[in-house]
């Protein structure tokens, strides 16, 4: 993934989010398609570009890595997954729009799964999907039919832990920050 470190997409779940959009994130903030990959559709309710969302997920990473401890090796260990991430085998042939509604209603019901209390406070549980194809390179060998056959969706979602936005104060460029809900508290014993 050809991400410059201009504080977007440095931590791994942001270049993972661009990766899955086939896009390529320059220094100036420019976001452009990778001109060699192709993707069907997308959907999502994380925000409404790719620049926002891989920034999103660097301030997931940021604010898990400052709970933990770092490790020996100068790494940072994190107690709970900071990006879910699944990869969906579609069927072949469908329509576009089908792959469309497909993603969409994913998103749907993701989101419907957060918990009511959080809607009243503007929280969300965050998912994006993209559907791709396979590339319209040529492809050759033993298995060429097959891939040409790997319709597939990815799915990178947050833990459950909603998120939304606030306005940050003083800022001219009137963008918001991320607001990261608290980890949830279990009664139960820790594992």
């Amino acid at each position: 993934v050809k991400i410059k470190p201009d504080g977007t997409g440095r931590h791994l779940a942001g270049r993972h989010q661009a990766y899955i959009e086939r896009m390529v994130v320059h220094g100036d903030g420019r976001v452009e398609p990778d001109p060699a990959e192709e993707i069907l559709c997308a959907a999502g309710n994380i925000a409404g570009d790719t620049l926002s969302r891989c920034r999103f997920w660097d301030a997931v990473e940021a604010r898990e890595a400052r709970k933990t401890p770092l490790r020996q090796d100068g790494g940072r260990s994190y107690d709970k997954p900071v990006q879910i991430r699944m990869i969906l085998e579609l069927p072949y042939g469908l329509a576009d729009d089908a792959y469309d509604a497909i993603a969409s209603e994913l998103v749907r019901r993701i989101e419907a799964m957060t918990p009511d209390e959080s809607h009243q406070e503007g929280y969300r549980l965050r998912c994006h999907a993209v559907v791709h194809t396979p590339p319209g390179k040529e492809l050759t060998g033993p298995h060429a039919d097959e891939q040409a056959r790997n319709v597939h969706m990815h799915l990178v979602l947050h833990d459950p832990r909603p998120a939304g936005t606030q306005t940050v104060p003083g800022a001219s460029t009137g963008i918001n920050a991320w607001s990261l809900a608290a980890r949830a508290r279990s009664s139960g014993p820790r594992r």
